[in-house]
């Protein structure tokens, strides 16, 4: 839909996680892909939304990103950002001198700390100042007590009033959204402002109107990677390294698929999406068949006939 200096803004309907990459595939047929990756989430109103730093893509398709809407998301509007404001966050971190050099270092590029190494002071802070504080940095937050207490308070704040969060972990398990921002440790700063600017950008859009909502942007497909589990009359069972929202449409380029289910075209729709029980970092997504699928019965005779030629082909 557009792009800051910064990132690319793009309305989907999948959890991308930092760790993948995505080629994005615009539907004029003049413009080239595009590879992003170090993706993030952000919901807005009832639209969802995945931000790429723009530094990370790479491709022909840098072309056409350069002509996308400007938006600037610090002011909620489109144009230009005249000027990049100062930034407010909350830094939390138990080892205090740490804590203090690398917040003198974000004073020099525009962010001002109010440093804690309480999280009973943190969440007192948010409370009183939630709604003008751009960010609050985490530096790990475990299951003892006060870290558990702390989390509780997070779920009773009123969500527009409470500030984006990253929070530095060494958890493989955790996913990005809107709310949190996971980076894994151990990282650089590089990481760290480029974790610090997607929380900016989500302040940015939490307005009652955004204008992200009201923009129509350009037609792409993603395309990405997944390991397909099992399949039957109805449909099957992807793998992916994100959550795919209920609704999404796709096709397949496994050209066996496609044929198995001639009868109901290649386009699939996801029906639910929850994390694998078995594999960190993975996500089982069921799926339909688009149109009607006809009997059970005929369906694996035909298929058990194809998969026989199947195999004699690549046997042969």
């Amino acid at each position: 839909v557009g792009r800051t200096s910064e990132l690319l803004i793009c309305k989907s309907t999948i959890d991308t996680t930092p760790s993948y990459s995505i080629v994005i595939n615009p539907e004029e047929g003049h413009k080239q892909p595009l590879l992003v990756k170090s993706g993030s989430n952000i919901d807005v109103d009832d639209a969802h939304f995945n931000l790429f730093p723009l530094q990370n893509a790479k491709g022909p398709g840098r072309l056409w990103v350069d002509h996308l809407d400007l938006i600037d998301l610090h002011n909620n509007r489109i144009g230009v950002c005249e000027e990049t404001p100062h930034r407010n966050i909350i830094y939390y971190d138990k080892k205090e001198e740490r804590a203090i050099q690398i917040c003198d270092f974000l004073k020099g590029i525009g962010i001002v700390c109010t440093y804690s190494n309480s999280l009973q002071r943190v969440a007192s802070l948010i409370k009183a100042r939630g709604e003008h504080i751009d960010a609050v940095y985490l530096q790990e937050l475990g299951s003892t007590t006060p870290e558990v207490e702390f989390r509780n308070t997070l779920y009773t704040m009123n969500d527009r009033k409470r500030p984006p969060m990253l929070i530095a972990t060494t958890s493989c398990m955790q996913a990005s959204s809107h709310k949190m921002i996971y980076i894994s440790l151990p990282f650089g700063l590089p990481s760290m402002i480029r974790g610090l600017e997607l929380c900016f950008a989500y302040a940015g859009t939490h307005h009652q109107d955004s204008k992200l909502t009201h923009l129509h942007g350009n037609h792409a497909t993603y395309n990405i990677a997944a390991k397909l589990l099992g399949t039957d009359e109805t449909g099957g069972v992807l793998e992916t390294t994100f959550a795919i929202k209920q609704g999404t449409q796709f096709s397949t380029n496994i050209p066996f698929l496609q044929n198995i289910w001639e009868r109901s075209g290649e386009l699939f729709t996801v029906k639910n999406s929850m994390p694998s029980p078995q594999t960190p970092r993975k996500w089982h997504s069921k799926f339909e068949v688009l149109g009607p699928t006809g009997s059970r019965l005929k369906f694996w005779e035909s298929t058990y006939k194809k998969l026989d030629h199947y195999i004699e082909c690549l046997s042969a």
